[in-house]
């Protein structure tokens, strides 16, 4: 096996699982969530995305991945005033909205007739705060940041494969070697 094709599948499922993850803790916070009711939350998003994916993935004989809202996450993030109990009802009624969407063929139709470029614009709006938050944390913490995208940026001239996991390694060592790690469980 090519490193290129282990290099792609790790950068895939770090980018996918951890930038959701960080979408879903500033969601836990804007909601006041505990820590306990945090991890909790992120246990049971986990082991349902991976009991339901291993089980469809299964019973089709095909690789299925089971997602879970990242926008509505994020929106969530975003928001201010909302209690815990108000963003998991708000979840548990999307869901139910999103599972008739798929039940009930007219809904569904009607949603599929949004234009793609709304439905991305709409998106972007809801991403586009977490996604800025590289630049102020280059501000704010640039002996971390700017280092990663050197290292990012030299790799990808000699390795375009590697260089995500080697700004990845280099922000983890730079994070462990100026105490800028935390043990959430002390």
């Amino acid at each position: 096996m090519r490193a290129s094709v282990l290099s792609a599948a790790t950068v895939a499922a770090l980018v996918g699982y951890a930038a959701s993850v960080a979408i879903l803790l500033a969601a836990a916070t804007a909601l006041g969530a505990t820590p306990e009711q945090t991890a909790s939350w992120l246990l049971a998003i986990s082991l349902g995305k991976a009991v339901g994916s291993a089980l469809l993935s299964w019973t089709s004989k095909v690789p299925v991945v089971l997602a879970w809202s990242t926008p509505g996450a994020a929106l969530i993030a975003a928001t201010e005033g909302i209690s815990f109990a108000e963003g998991v009802g708000a979840f548990v009624v999307t869901g139910l909205l999103v599972a008739a969407t798929g039940l009930i063929r007219p809904l569904g139709a009607l949603v599929a007739r949004i234009p793609d470029g709304i439905a991305a614009g709409m998106l972007a709006g809801v991403l586009l705060p977490f996604c800025l938050t590289g630049a102020i944390a280059a501000q704010t913490l640039p002996m971390l940041v700017l280092p990663m995208v050197g290292v990012f940026l030299v790799v990808r001239l000699w390795n375009p494969a590697m260089a995500t996991l080697a700004a990845f390694a280099c922000g983890i060592a730079l994070a462990l070697l100026t105490g800028r790690t935390s043990r959430a469980c002390d």
